[in-house]
């Protein structure tokens, strides 16, 4: 014979009615233990289903124990807490993320400080020079007026390019394109650092290639580029040494190219 007992949650909430279902669905279930939605005082419980065959002494079922708990409140517990974890684990993932942002711009700046500062060394150190040489040589100041005008212009160039380094972080930059002579703008750059290569013990040298294709470009972009590889030359190259500026030309997929070095 198979004996029911009236059976309680700890929540109070009886299921009396209910236990037939349950042991049907744990005899055709392949574990003892599985759990079952039910309408309890009207309302959706989840319960939590653990039985126990009860055998005699010559191993014939005599009934069951069966233990129902209410995990209700426990399974919702359990799944806010999991959208909890889960929100905060996106909130630490971005707030990583910004701090390796916040660290990635913080070496850049000092960089930025860096190079801007080594950039503006030389055609203030320039600047200096050709007003020392006005003082020296009045005579010639006509010429050298020429120069500091083109050196303050790449000056006001540079400044420049320092508010368009935070416009090309929001896409806003136009390029001004244009034709360019490459061999002019050598020629430009070498005459006027002439001076300051003298006054380093160097020798600067230009070498043109005759015929050099034009090119479409930014003639200021171009020029800080030049200023930059000229800069780090008289810079870095030992007194006595020779900075060689050339101009070249090239074949590259069937294209012309042409370039500084």
């Amino acid at each position: 014979n198979t004996y029911y007992a009236s059976l309680f949650l700890a929540s109070g909430k009886e299921v009396f009615e209910a236990i037939p279902e349950m042991i049907s669905r744990l005899e055709n279930a392949s574990e003892t233990h599985d759990e079952m939605t039910m309408l309890l005082n009207g309302e959706t419980s989840l319960l939590d289903l653990r039985m126990s065959t009860l055998t005699d002494d010559v191993g014939h079922t005599r009934g069951w124990t069966l233990v129902a708990r209410d995990v209700t409140t426990l399974k919702q517990s359990e799944a806010e807490l999991k959208q909890r974890t889960a929100q905060l684990e996106q909130a630490n993932r971005k707030l990583e993320a910004t701090n390796t942002r916040l660290h990635v711009l913080s070496r850049a700046k000092d960089e930025f400080v860096s190079n801007v500062s080594h950039e503006l060394r030389t055609p203030i150190s320039n600047l200096k020079l050709y007003i020392d040489l006005i003082r020296i040589r009045p005579e010639n100041q006509s010429r050298y007026l020429e120069t500091l005008e083109r050196e303050t212009s790449r000056l006001e160039g540079m400044i420049e390019s320092l508010l368009m380094l935070s416009r090309l972080d929001q896409d806003r930059v136009s390029f001004r394109y244009q034709s360019v002579d490459l061999n002019a703008l050598v020629e430009e750059y070498v005459m006027d650092r002439g001076q300051l290569a003298v006054s380093k013990g160097l020798r600067l040298e230009k070498q043109a290639t005759p015929g050099l294709p034009r090119v479409r470009a930014d003639r200021s972009l171009i020029g800080q580029v030049l200023s930059i590889l000229l800069t780090n030359a008289l810079n870095y190259t030992p007194e006595g040494g020779v900075v060689t500026v050339m101009t070249q030309s090239r074949q590259r997929e069937g294209q012309n190219w042409a370039g500084i070095s």
